[in-house]
């Protein structure tokens, strides 16, 4: 799957201001989708992954785990954050002239 890497540091910073937009909530979204589809699919790839990862991040985390707290992070997104291109007039998703989106804006946003 394509994965987007998006700069950590300037993402960290960007959400910590409350200034990241959606496209980089997007981004975030499309990595992690990767993520979880190379768990779910690649499992001769994952151990020596898994070493990496907790090498490079000081973490002692376990596959699954990842896997639960990627689709958690997910959830989370997709809940807040309107996941296609709102551009896209092909969208099913997209009407192109209302103003929620055809319910798009979570309420919670009101």
């Amino acid at each position: 799957p394509p994965m987007i890497i998006p700069p950590v540091g300037k993402i960290l910073s960007l959400i910590r201001a409350g200034q990241a937009s959606a496209q980089v909530f997007r981004d975030i979204l499309s990595s992690i989708e990767s993520s979880v589809s190379v768990l779910n699919t690649s499992q001769k790839i994952v151990p020596p992954l898994m070493t990496i990862l907790r090498h490079e991040s000081g973490i002692d985390s376990q596959a699954n785990n990842l896997r639960e707290r990627c689709l958690d992070v997910i959830q989370i997104i997709e809940n807040v954050v309107c996941t296609h291109d709102p551009y896209d007039m092909n969208s099913k998703d997209s009407d192109g002239i209302s103003s929620d989106g055809n319910g798009i804006v979570p309420s919670a946003f009101f």
